[in-house]
């Protein structure tokens, strides 16, 4: 029996020496366990950190939520949300249809060819007649997009609307006679007028003759060429602008 109380000594002994170094390690210290559940960290983004502090008897545990900086709640559900881009409907301007442009055609428009003055002296059965100046002028005309209608006639007319206005211009104020024509060459004849179908073009002369009583220099200014779109519409001006030369006349 000796033998195995002595036996049973030392071993009671080892264990106390064993239990007293343990104890002396494990004198009042401070313990720390994190515990960071998986199914809150993925729910939420956080982690709890559980510190225990031990102090003699006493005991304090102090937990603590870390929470990423997107969401940070302690006690609350998170659930997180897909982020929905806001979607804007653009709409393109429709593009401006270009506005098209017409161009009116000119009621009509005149083009002088020519224009000339000459004089001469008619000698019949021996007698000599006073000299006279002949002035000619000579127009293309082409009419629009109607028909329009040119009188036949001249500023010394007596009768009728002007188709061809003139001036006699020279050294002196003329005085004797003057006479004057007008001729469509392919137009058609209405009334006294001649007519220039829309789209085509006529020729149309003027001839002035001018007679005086005293001997002088004188030519003609061709003015205005008068029209009408219309049978019955109102009388219109063409300007023309066109000047023979002057020459001389001997009675």
């Amino acid at each position: 029996m000796t033998f195995f109380s002595d036996i049973w000594i030392e071993i009671t002994t080892g264990i106390s020496a064993f239990l007293i170094s343990i104890a002396t390690l494990i004198a009042p210290g401070v313990a720390t366990t994190v515990s960071t559940p998986n199914d809150v960290a993925e729910a939420t983004g956080s982690a709890q950190i559980e510190t225990s502090q031990v102090t003699g008897d006493e005991e304090i545990k102090q937990v603590e939520t870390q929470t990423s900086p997107v969401e940070k709640k302690v006690g609350q559900e998170v659930v997180s949300k897909p982020v929905v881009a806001e979607e804007k409907l653009v709409v393109s301007p429709e593009p401006e249809t270009p506005a098209v442009v017409v161009e009116e055609k000119p009621a009509i428009v005149v083009k002088s060819t020519t224009s000339f003055s000459s004089h001469e002296r008619e000698i019949k059965n021996g007698s000599s007649y006073p000299a006279q100046g002949i002035y000619k002028l000579s127009l293309d005309i082409t009419a629009g997009a109607e028909d329009i209608l040119i009188p036949l006639t001249t500023t010394d007319s007596t009768k009728g609307e002007t188709g061809v206005s003139y001036s006699v211009s020279g050294d002196q104020t003329f005085s004797g006679e003057r006479k004057s024509e007008v001729k469509c060459f392919s137009g058609v004849a209405y009334g006294n007028s001649c007519v220039v179908k829309a789209g085509t073009t006529e020729s149309v002369t003027a001839t002035i003759w001018l007679l005086p009583i005293a001997d002088g220099t004188f030519g003609i200014s061709f003015t205005n060429l008068g029209y009408k779109v219309t049978r019955d519409g109102e009388l219109n001006k063409y300007p023309i602008n066109k000047a023979t030369e002057e020459i001389y006349i001997q009675f």
